[in-house]
């Protein structure tokens, strides 16, 4: 409920920490790079993917205050070189353009929606005529390794009865000052 997170920051400072895990939305995550980097402070720091748009969080926290931190995502990053040339991502930047033109393709919300609507339309369409709550819900919880083009290489969306985690694998990526550069190998729970 706190309003800004800067004496949060200080306090972590001052107790000697050489991290700083920052798993709070944008604002808050925003709030947190700048005062780190504004007060001479360079921990290792790691953000929630909630929080890893450039445009929504680290652009409002200065681009050059954002270097080095880390976080892993499921998704791609359309500043990712090559990533206009890539078929899978080409397919959402075309959708970007024509559908929703005003919206931004470096905001990873938008990347995130477009994930999360190619899901639900797969399993409304493998729900044909049937749109009851149960069959929804049986069609959801029977979805096996579906490959969204946006997802990072090698992640897929699998979800089960008793398992509603839908996405295992992730990257670990780090900013750069511009984008976001992944590295290691693909993270399965």
């Amino acid at each position: 409920t706190d309003p800004l997170v800067e004496p949060q920051v200080i306090v972590l400072h001052g107790s000697g920490a050489d991290g700083l895990m920052e798993f709070g939305t944008g604002k808050f995550v925003s709030q947190a790079i700048r005062k780190a980097y504004d007060m001479g402070w360079h921990p290792e720091q790691f953000i929630g993917s909630i929080a890893a748009s450039v445009a929504a969080s680290l652009k409002p926290a200065g681009l050059e205050k954002s270097i080095g931190v880390i976080s892993a995502s499921h998704l791609r990053d359309p500043s990712e070189p090559g990533a206009d040339q890539d078929p899978e991502m080409r397919q959402w930047l075309d959708f970007m353009k024509t559908k929703y033109p005003e919206g931004d393709p470096s905001n990873a919300f938008t990347i995130f929606g477009y994930s999360v609507a190619m899901a639900v339309t797969l399993a409304l369409r493998r729900c044909g005529d049937d749109l009851t709550r149960d069959n929804l819900l049986n069609v959801m919880t029977h979805i096996t390794k579906f490959r969204v083009p946006v997802l990072t290489p090698g992640a897929s969306i699998t979800i089960t009865p008793t398992d509603y985690e839908s996405i295992k694998q992730l990257r670990l990526r780090r900013f750069d000052g511009a984008k976001w550069q992944s590295f290691g190998d693909l993270i399965e729970e």
